[in-house]
């Protein structure tokens, strides 16, 4: 057996093995892999190296190799601030980390003691020592029963603001988190 026959083995067994696995991320690594002891077959074969599927052996290469970093990259866990921890297990401890993060780059946050005036447009979450309540609500489900709203804020109190639309708009990417903001709003009608 010749050294590019074993490459071209090499590869094959690899290419086979990365369709048997359940895992994407291991999929992408023995498709790298593979891939790389293919070129290998194709550049040392006998009759000088065959360019074209070494040139695709690389854009596939090149593929794999984003599409891996990507996963890797969405897969590193969000790490969040003593404050910004604080307010997820007052809302909903069991609320993902990284949806939370979503979900709080439209925020407006308010704290401590003030009057907040809540704009018609807008909905919010109140959290107070001993819950959660949310505001304007209804003009969230209805566009008629929109209207502005005064929130009194007691010293350890926060305030989530945000823009209906924005938020929706959100939501409608993220499903999971529409999930949970459905089940926020279920909770305030029945408690």
């Amino acid at each position: 057996m010749e050294s590019a026959e074993i490459f071209l083995w090499a590869g094959n067994i690899l290419y086979l093995t990365s369709y048997l696995v359940s895992g994407i991320f291991l999929l992408r690594i023995l498709s790298i892999i593979g891939g790389l002891a293919l070129m290998g077959y194709y550049f040392l074969v006998t009759n000088g190296p065959l360019w074209q599927p070494v040139i695709w052996g690389v854009a596939f290469f090149i593929i794999n190799a984003v599409q891996l970093y990507l996963l890797f990259k969405s897969r590193k866990p969000v790490r969040l601030s003593p404050q910004e921890y604080e307010t997820l297990q007052r809302i909903d401890p069991a609320l993902d980390h990284k949806l939370y993060r979503m979900w709080m780059e439209i925020a407006n946050i308010s704290k401590g003691t003030a009057s907040e005036n809540i704009h018609k447009d807008s909905v919010a979450v109140h959290i107070q020592e001993n819950g959660v309540n949310l505001v304007n609500a209804a003009g969230f489900v209805d566009a008629n029963k929109r209207e502005p709203k005064s929130v009194q804020l007691s010293q350890n109190d926060e305030l989530l603001s945000w823009n209906i639309d924005e938020l929706k708009t959100r939501l409608n990417e993220l499903p999971e988190l529409r999930t949970f903001w459905q089940k926020l709003i279920t909770e305030q009608l029945f408690k």
